[in-house]
């Protein structure tokens, strides 16, 4: 029991490191709890959350992964394995995991709701810089050609005329 309590007090200490943006020293306190006990959820869990502060993708998935194999019915670590994710852009994972998290019981709402809002954001970006903006650009450069050769008495937009003399 002595041991547990050391644990705990180890792993608080580390969180509140963490929370307080000291994440070297979080780092190593987690890497403490994980060198007594390599399959401590917790730390595992939270020393990914720390990678993934750092852009540090593929080990922090890596991580989030063993934490969730050790508790496949913990919310939270789910939740955060699909911020990993979409972070990482893997967005079919991360949907795919999100799908999971709502499946679940005993998440909340914003667990579910905010990180779905936030896949459909970036698929709209997404679907903006691929298809709608070239489409628009296409356009534009149609409608310049056919103003310039149809001698017509209405004047395109200054982008539409930019980008026909870039394409011609």
């Amino acid at each position: 029991m002595d041991r547990r309590v050391d644990r705990d007090e180890v792993f608080t200490l580390a969180q509140r490191q963490h929370q307080s943006g000291r994440v070297d020293e979080a780092e190593h306190l987690y890497r403490q709890l994980l060198e007594r006990d390599p399959n401590d959820d917790g730390a595992l869990h939270f020393l990914g959350v720390l990678y993934s502060q750092r852009k540090q993708y593929e080990s922090a998935i890596k991580l989030i992964n063993k934490s969730l194999c050790l508790k496949p019915a913990e919310a939270a670590y789910l939740s955060n394995q699909g911020n990993v994710l979409r972070l990482d852009e893997q967005y079919l994972g991360a949907h795919w995991t999100w799908i999971r998290l709502m499946q679940m019981r005993g998440c909340t709402v914003a667990q579910v709701i905010m990180p779905l809002w936030i896949l459909i954001k970036h698929l709209a970006h997404f679907l903006m810089q691929s298809y709608l903006i070239p489409l628009t650009q296409k356009a534009c450069i149609t409608e310049a050609r056919l103003w310039s050769s149809s001698g017509c008495f209405f004047r395109p937009s200054e982008s539409s005329l930019a980008q026909l003399s870039r394409h011609q």
